[in-house]
């Protein structure tokens, strides 16, 4: 399990750190595709034009910026591997320790 949590760890470091170069650096459009996407998904659903300008601020400061995005990525693949983890040890392990006297 210990080598299933720190395996967990790098990789979602690295892929953190690759997410924030590739947002900041290589991809810096796709950001901006992602706000478009969202507003006109609320266009679809007949939103008024303040409020889609008022969400559109929101996402664009606040929640798709490079850090957020990889700080997320980072959180998210640290959650489901730790629960890849714990669901493999339980059903790979073959004898449990015994506890010491």
């Amino acid at each position: 399990m210990k080598t299933g949590l720190g395996v967990t760890l790098m990789s979602a470091l690295i892929i953190g750190l690759f997410t924030f170069l590739f947002l900041k650096y290589v991809n810096v459009e796709y950001i901006n595709h992602s706000i478009e996407r969202n507003r006109m998904g609320m266009e679809a659903e007949k939103m008024p034009a303040a409020e889609i300008e008022e969400k559109t601020k929101v996402l664009s400061e606040d929640v798709y910026t490079p850090f957020r995005v990889a700080t997320s990525t980072i959180l998210l693949n640290l959650i489901a591997g730790t629960f890849m983890s714990f669901a493999s040890a339980t059903f790979l392990m073959k004898n449990p320790p015994e506890p010491e006297i």
